[in-house]
């Protein structure tokens, strides 16, 4: 009796030390399981907020394009500007007016004569270069005071040089090109561009964009028109030319 007991005893040991190694066996299965579960959450909860910051910094940048494109074209106020040419000063009306002249007797003369001058377009489109050297020169002058609403950093100061070197690039490629076209366009685009340039930028006085503005399309125009009777009077005269034959 006492040895089958022990046996029972014994078989009741090994039973309970199984259940609990398979009691200890499914515990680590489960906080492996769980262990690996929350390692795919954390997983994808980071790649959710990369995903997130990458959208959001998307969304900021071009959030801050456009933010910069609206000052920019919010800064024109083209009309506001017009409106402030009566209180422009004297001398700064009268001396902008008379820089015009140069630009507008080029295609009078060639109108006037019912000829293509080669000559007077090539002095127009230098008078044209100069000009853009001096509107780099305003915006160097600009900045540099001392309390000025813009800084002579790079952006100021790198740009003030780019119109004079645009005016020689296209002076030099128009003479490379034996073409008058190629010199006034790019000369009508420089003055385009700084004219937009200039507008768009705070600090200057309103009546100074109003001369600004009224200036440069009446010089866009002068050009433009040289360019058209480069064409049209040239046609003319070969037409003349070849009735006489």
């Amino acid at each position: 009796m006492a040895i089958i007991l022990l046996q029972c005893r014994h078989v009741l040991h090994h039973s309970f030390q199984s259940v609990l190694v398979r009691t200890a066996t499914h515990a680590s299965y489960s906080c492996q399981a769980t262990s690996f579960r929350t390692l795919l959450a954390d997983q994808k909860c980071k790649k959710n907020l990369l995903g997130n910051s990458s959208f959001e910094l998307a969304k900021f940048r071009s959030s801050g394009l456009s933010t910069n494109s609206q000052r920019s074209l919010s800064n024109l106020k083209i009309l506001e500007n017009l409106k402030q040419l009566p209180r422009s000063p004297a001398a700064a009306l009268g001396l902008g007016l008379a820089g015009l002249l140069p630009f507008a007797c080029a295609p009078y003369m060639m109108i006037s004569s019912g000829h293509f001058l080669p000559d007077v377009a090539l002095y127009q489109s230098f008078y044209g270069a100069t000009i853009l050297s001096f509107l780099g020169g305003v915006r160097w002058g600009f900045t540099v005071p001392a309390g000025s609403p813009q800084n002579p950093d790079i952006n100021n100061l790198g740009y003030s040089v780019l119109p004079q070197i645009w005016g020689c690039s296209c002076l030099v490629l128009g003479h490379y090109m034996d073409c008058i076209v190629v010199a006034n366009t790019g000369v009508t685009l420089g003055l385009c561009v700084t004219a937009f340039m200039d507008l768009s930028m705070p600090g200057y006085p309103a009546w100074f964009k109003g001369i600004r503005l009224c200036l440069t399309v009446g010089a866009v125009l002068s050009l433009l028109s040289v360019i058209m009777c480069k064409f049209v009077l040239a046609e003319e005269r070969n037409m003349k030319s070849n009735e006489d034959a």
